[in-house]
């Protein structure tokens, strides 16, 4: 098995009830089978174990979208009378996520976190990776191996691109989203074995790098831009102040348009990078199960945009604080909702590939 983790990935801790957010909150928590026994146990002398998990669904249950074992010291009422040990994967693991695929396995921190999204947004080196191999092995059924290391190397050419800091975030965005215009119609087209070369063009292409004048990408919050950013108020709603942020940064980007200020994207562009390497690492190879590789390119771009949006909207409203502090504070509002969801993740995988077909036709 070949693994991969964020060199960052193993510094993590988890800074408990100083948290301004809580993981116990807003989403669904899904207990596995080997847990689920050991609350069974439990149970028959705990009533409060007894009366917190739902046997019958395999879950926490939920007091106005609270998990019931969260206390009102805003710790887990499992960890404090058992010990770490009595915690479920999910909880267990959380915020280290793990995407697989045939004898591999990525690992990452979830932008959701609070902390981790600190570690990443307040890092201004480049993202880096750390790999070894162990002698498990996994094989899957119909799993497309040739596409995924197209994917593969497509990706690191990618990163190079992303990780440019010769390149102003704004032409860094650019370029992957042309790339992920081009790619998807390679693989649309069949033509798997050009997608390495094709990217290998735009990246030779770098000195030279001018905006496409065919895309309708952009900064400023147009018509267009306005049109995508409403996607969002389709979501799933995970917690209960996020269409307050939507409805908030709607007046002050899209309406009054007296918070967006361009010159924070090239001021704050290691943020930037952070947030784009992050999606592309977690999601984009993700791509060899349904082929939509547009739809994970603007996945990141999009993100990164909307962040900043978010922030700058903050901004607007606590005027002394630190911009980084807004940029973590907005990723991590931002991914609570989006990294969580399978509704969400789904909505966007159809509307940006919808968007595309659009502008094809």
């Amino acid at each position: 098995m070949y693994n991969t983790k964020q060199k960052i990935y193993d510094d993590f801790f988890c800074i408990a009830s100083s948290c301004p957010e809580s993981c116990c909150k807003g989403w669904q928590i899904m207990i596995d089978d080997e847990s689920l026994k050991k609350y069974k146990i439990l149970s028959d002398n705990d009533e409060w174990v007894r009366a917190s998990v739902n046997f019958d669904e395999s879950c926490f249950k939920q007091d106005s979208k609270r998990c019931m074992f969260l206390d009102g010291d805003e710790l887990c009422y499992l960890q404090k009378n058992y010990g770490e040990e009595m915690l479920c994967e999910t909880c267990r693991r959380y915020p280290r996520h793990i995407e697989e695929f045939e004898n591999v396995r990525e690992y990452s921190l979830s932008l959701s976190c609070p902390h981790a999204a600190k570690m990443m947004i307040s890092n201004d080196d480049p993202m880096e990776f750390v790999s070894w191999n162990d002698e498990s092995s996994e094989e899957y059924e119909e799993f497309d191996y040739l596409l995924y290391e197209q994917l593969l190397d497509t990706r690191e050419i990618i990163f190079s691109v992303v990780q440019n800091r010769k390149l102003s975030l704004k032409e860094r965005l650019q370029l992957i989203y042309d790339t992920g215009v081009k790619l998807q119609h390679l693989l649309d087209e069949g033509e798997l074995f050009e997608m390495t070369a094709a990217v290998y063009d735009i990246s030779s292409e770098l000195r030279s790098f001018t905006a496409s004048n065919e895309s309708p990408f952009s900064l400023i919050p147009d018509e267009t831009e306005k049109r995508l950013f409403s996607v969002l108020f389709e979501m799933e709603q995970l917690h209960d102040d996020w269409n307050s942020v939507l409805n908030t940064v709607w007046d002050d980007i899209f309406i009054k348009k007296n918070a967006f200020d361009e010159a924070l994207l090239e001021k704050y562009s290691s943020a930037g990078e952070q947030i784009l390497m992050f999606f592309l690492y977690t999601y984009y190879c993700g791509a060899v199960y349904d082929c939509c590789i547009y739809s994970k390119t603007c996945l990141a771009v999009y993100s990164v945009k909307w962040i900043f949006y978010i922030a700058m909207s903050l901004k607007n409203h606590e005027p002394g604080a630190d911009f980084t502090e807004l940029l973590i504070k907005a990723s991590y509002k931002y991914a609570r909702e989006i990294e969580h969801s399978d509704l969400n993740l789904n909505l966007f995988e159809q509307f940006f590939m919808d968007e595309l077909d659009k502008s094809d036709n």
